[in-house]
């Protein structure tokens, strides 16, 4: 664990001062090290933003310490890599469509950790938000 954030629940909807989905400003950034700590080798449990920034669908993602990645969203399974740069969370999902690296600013928020767009038109805005990690690939996503 790090000492920022206590995993214990990923997934919550609620964010005080979160209407708009923008990071309330008592969430704390990670650095890389936190980072690393908090998702390497667990299963990530929470709520990603749809259209209106509101934190509603349900997803899980398992970022395996060989730097494996998997994301799961209702039936869409998606897999590739992640890594920490920069004090940045990075993934790159290998899909028919693209390859392309996305990375994200990681914030901690009462026990949530909270996925923030790092620059562009929604820069500061909260894309995912988690609250529950346990460790290991507790959904089997990748074998």
């Amino acid at each position: 664990m790090f000492k920022r954030l206590a995993i214990t629940v990923i997934g919550g909807l609620v964010l005080a001062g979160c209407v708009t989905g923008q990071v309330p400003k008592q969430a704390v950034k990670l650095n890389g090290d936190e980072i690393q700590n908090a998702y390497s080798g667990k299963s990530a449990y929470g709520k990603l933003a749809d259209k209106n920034w509101n934190l509603s669908v349900p997803i899980v993602e398992y970022y395996a310490a060989d730097t494996r990645v998997a994301y799961k969203e209702n039936k869409l399974n998606l897999y590739g890599t992640w890594r920490v740069k920069d004090d940045l969370l990075c993934t790159r999902y290998f899909t028919a469509n693209s390859d392309k690296e996305y990375c994200w600013e990681i914030y901690s928020l009462e026990n949530k950790s909270l996925v923030v767009h790092p620059s562009g038109k929604d820069s500061g805005k909260v894309q995912a938000e988690f609250d529950i990690f346990k460790d290991g690939d507790v959904e089997k996503l990748i074998n």
